[in-house]
């Protein structure tokens, strides 16, 4: 078994259900170094701890190497060591993925093969909703922010009232696991995961308990093909960044909602049997979201647009407020324009703040319709071909897909020129 010398240590210490993480840096490693988003984040403690629901068998080295990497990302120079010996084949994609030298590496160790069944990275959003509806039968995996040890003054958000949200969900023949973790206590500053992909940590170390044969997340239309609602942007490239790691460890990345709106997974979760169980804000009560950040304000809408319900918030919206200024304050186009545009054409209100905007983008609704139907190539593109049959059939069951003339709605919509507003 070949082991390089020097390096960051991330070696896992399992303990039941417990599993501690132990960082030990060398002299060379960063202090900083790029965070989720390329943010640049320091690092405030040399260990975390994931719990998971009970003890369960361990997973294959590759996939505890790579739940230990997206945790410690942001802090390796050029060599990451890990608990355990990883396939030749996974350290070499690990080296051409992001130029770091994993090991030690187990010569006589095979990739991890493919498990039966995708898991379902559950956030109890509206989108992650929407894909729960399209895969009923898959484990959903809830990722708890726990508090750490180490930093009991760490600011609280409201993810206990999204666990139990999330913990709901099971009275309607859900298999939910909460996996607890502390490692967002990590960064500085925080929160925020070391890697976006982070949040699959829980499934990644459960993935021979769970047979696990893909990660499924939510994620909608406008933020894969569309500029974050902005303009068409065709599709996108597929198999970047660490979308190859996954599916080296036999848990390839499915995005079954990447062909919806925001309109049309709020309209799928609202008429599901999970209506109620859904919430996108972390702020706000236990209880209840805030309606005053701006997520809340974008998600009202959209829901008193699609259920044509009165939401009292939005009639009386301060527009001094921090969410609504956090909205219209920026460069034009509107990050997730398109929706403000759909919902402001079909939607009224007695608000001063949402009369203004509406004077300002002149919607018109024949130029948004195709946020009400599907786009059918995004399940060629996004879920592995075993399962695209019955994601297109569910799909198809719950939204019209778009014809040829939506498809060009779609494709001319452009919001990024002055002579396209």
């Amino acid at each position: 078994m070949a082991v390089s010398m020097g390096g960051v240590q991330a070696l896992w210490n399992p303990r039941g259900r417990s599993w501690q993480l132990n960082l030990i840096r060398d002299s060379q490693d960063p202090e900083r170094g790029p965070g989720q988003g390329g943010r640049p984040v320091g690092l405030k403690a040399a260990e975390a701890t994931v719990e998971l629901p009970h003890a369960v068998v361990e997973p294959h080295p590759d996939a505890e190497a790579l739940a230990a990497l997206v945790i410690v990302r942001p802090w390796i120079g050029k060599r990451l060591v890990v608990r355990r010996g990883v396939s030749p084949a996974f350290a070499a994609l690990v080296f051409r993925t992001f130029g770091i030298e994993l090991s030690p590496v187990d010569d006589n160790l095979m990739p991890r093969a493919p498990g039966a069944s995708p898991v379902l990275s559950y956030s109890a959003g509206f989108d992650s909703s929407a894909a729960s509806v399209l895969l009923p039968e898959a484990p959903h995996l809830y990722h708890l922010r726990a508090d750490h040890p180490k930093f009991p003054g760490d600011p609280a958000y409201q993810s206990l009232a999204l666990a139990r949200m999330a913990a709901a969900a099971g009275a309607h023949r859900r298999d939910v696991r909460i996996i607890r973790a502390d490692f967002e206590h990590l960064v500085d500053p925080y929160p925020s995961l070391p890697h976006w992909f982070g949040f699959a940590v829980g499934a990644l170390l459960m993935s021979e308990e769970l047979d696990a044969g893909a990660i499924a997340l939510g994620g909608t239309l406008e933020t894969w093909y569309m500029d974050m609602g902005r303009k068409w942007t065709g599709s996108p490239p597929i198999g970047l960044g660490i979308d190859p790691l996954p599916e080296m460890v036999g848990m390839p990345i499915m995005r079954p909602t990447a062909g919806l709106t925001e309109i049309t997974t709020l309209r799928i979760s609202t008429e599901s049997e999970l209506s109620g169980l859904a919430r996108s804000c972390v702020r706000g009560s236990g209880a209840s979201p805030c309606h005053v950040c701006s997520k809340c304000i974008r998600k009202d809408l959209i829901a008193a647009t699609v259920t044509g319900q009165s939401v009292g918030q939005l009639d009386h919206l301060d527009p001094q407020g921090a969410g609504w200024k956090a909205i219209i304050g920026g460069a034009r186009p509107l990050y997730m324009q398109a929706q403000f545009e759909y919902c402001l054409a079909r939607y009224t209100s007695p608000s001063a703040a949402l009369d203004e905007l509406r004077a300002e983008l002149a919607p018109n609704p024949v130029d948004t319709e195709w946020l009400d139907k599907a786009h059918r190539p995004a399940i060629g593109n996004f879920v592995p071909l075993r399962w695209q049959h019955v994601i297109q059939q569910r799909i198809g069951s719950l939204v019209e897909w778009m014809t040829p003339k939506d498809e060009a709605a779609m494709a001319s919509f452009d919001r990024t020129t002055p002579a396209a507003t």
